[in-house]
């Protein structure tokens, strides 16, 4: 009679549970109304889930510490196997194990109790908002219940959830004293633990990038609880189209776009807020997640007609490379200050750029120039070279000799690089 000493786990689930399923119809299974107690689970990769018997297809193997049962076939299979085994078990990444084996308990999966004691981990349901460079604590405290007398040894674990498509991002781990940070997260990041079971998470000098999910995870042995945080940064999101006009930008280069601007390329929700806020343009672009969408808050002929409502019109995913399109940038709130440069005469787009460095400053991008209008209520009636060649000027109380009589920043295209038409806006960080 074989013996299953062994299991092999292929595939950790977002809420920890493990089930094994049938393989070619086979499946372990429990004689008698035992359920079988697993000793040792080796973890070899992260892509499925599967309990492999080492005696023979077909068999019922009976588990090292399970009373009872006999080699034959499985009829009828049970549905799951009721254990648990934590997430510390899996891999991290490839090549990166966490633990080569993990005990496993009886218990139901997901019901979060182990030997009668719950583990409970908070974290805040809204979403926290702050400001690039700004330093933020996202929440996390854990208690059990009941309460223990003791305290108990956990391991910490921050990570950042994938977002459209991009891979988790380890941020932090922590063992009592001992901590761990990862990638651009190292000399940003710690644990913040003022109160007892505290677990809150402080970055500091945040990025552009540094926005979304952030999972909490608290480990004590067997048992893994985790939490969400959402963080959002404050920001505007703009239009920007390619210096030779319309729909010449694939996803790649509207990324790239985007960097040279000061910003990164606008999720959905960014999108869907700023046209809360009235945000309309008719020119579909690329967002974050690689969809191709547009906002629109009065209906017209020219932006698919008077019978749809008013809305976020979408394209759906469009090929990266292949197709097309405009793109939504978002810049976060500025720590330097932008300005329009006093000068005795107009500027050509090199002298532009020469004049601000001559005032100790550089010329501004355009994602600085829409975060000053935003954020600092920059308002000026004289266009202005900006460093991508464009020449733009912003209105923060709308007024008949400037333009629409809605606030914005205006744009002149991209004018001729060697006109004399145009001041220069300037950018000097703080």
């Amino acid at each position: 009679m074989a013996v299953l000493t062994d299991v092999r786990i292929l595939r950790c689930d977002s809420l920890n549970s493990w089930i094994l399923p049938s393989q070619r119809g086979q499946q372990l299974c429990g004689l008698g109304g035992f359920q079988p107690s697993l000793e040792t689970a080796q973890v070899y990769s992260t892509s499925s889930l599967w309990a492999q018997p080492e005696g023979g297809k077909g068999a019922c193997v009976p588990l090292r510490g399970w009373p009872g049962g006999s080699a034959g076939i499985c009829s009828p299979p049970l549905p799951f196997w009721p254990f648990k085994i934590p997430k510390s078990a899996c891999f991290l990444g490839p090549g990166q194990p966490a633990a080569w084996s993990a005990r496993a308990v009886e218990e139901l999966p997901g019901d979060g109790i182990f030997n009668g004691v719950k583990l409970v981990v908070e974290t805040p349901e809204e979403i926290l908002f702050s400001y690039r460079g700004a330093n933020v604590t996202l929440p996390c405290r854990y208690h059990y219940e009941p309460a223990l007398v003791s305290p108990r040894p956990v391991r910490i674990k921050w990570w950042k959830l994938s977002e459209n498509g991009a891979p988790e991002q380890d941020v932090l781990v922590a063992i009592g004293l001992r901590h761990r940070a990862f990638g651009d997260y190292r000399g940003r990041v710690h644990l913040w633990q003022e109160r007892e079971r505290e677990v809150s998470l402080e970055i500091r000098d945040l990025r552009l990038e540094d926005y979304g999910r952030y999972r909490c995870e608290v480990i004590d042995g067997l048992e893994d609880e985790s939490g969400l945080v959402e963080l959002e940064l404050r920001g505007v999101v703009f239009p920007y189209q390619h210096p030779q006009g319309r729909y010449q930008f694939n996803f790649h280069e509207a990324q790239w776009a985007c960097e040279e601007q000061d910003a990164v390329v606008a999720s959905f929700e960014q999108l869907f807020r700023a046209w809360e806020e009235g945000l309309d343009w008719c020119n579909a672009g690329w967002l974050q997640d690689a969809s191709v969408q547009y906002p629109i808050t009065q209906a017209r002929h020219p932006c698919g007609g008077l019978g749809l409502a008013p809305g976020v019109r979408s394209y759906g995913p469009r090929h990266r490379r292949l197709h097309r399109y405009d793109v939504f940038c978002f810049a976060a709130a500025l720590r330097g200050e932008v300005y329009y440069l006093e000068h005795p005469e107009k500027l050509t787009l090199a002298e532009a750029k020469e004049a601000c460095q001559e005032d100790d400053a550089q010329i501004a991008k355009v994602g600085q120039l829409f975060a000053a209008w935003k954020f600092h209520g920059l308002d000026r009636c004289d266009a202005g070279w900006l460093a991508d060649g464009s020449a733009r000027y912003p209105v923060a109380h709308a007024r008949h000799n400037c333009g629409s009589l809605e606030p914005g920043v205006r744009s002149f295209g991209f004018p001729d690089p060697h006109s004399r038409k145009y001041g220069v806006y300037c950018y000097r960080p703080r």
